[in-house]
């Protein structure tokens, strides 16, 4: 996983992680090519705000 602005990580079973209000999810993957990864997620947010949008991309922000 990484979110802008945070170094990429990996989580092991039973680790958590923060995500900070509007923050821009770069890295979704799972990390293994031998097991499945599944993950429970608790937002808490406004109802009327969409739960995710698309980051536009930019030329100089390094990643892909």
């Amino acid at each position: 996983m990484q979110v802008k602005g945070e170094p990429e990580a990996i989580y092991k079973a039973g680790e958590s992680f923060y995500e900070a209000p509007n923050g821009a999810h770069l890295v979704s993957a799972n990390a293994s090519d031998k097991e499945a990864a599944e993950f429970i997620a608790f937002f808490v947010c406004d109802r009327d705000t969409p739960l995710s949008v698309t980051v536009p991309e930019t030329r100089d922000s390094g990643n892909h």
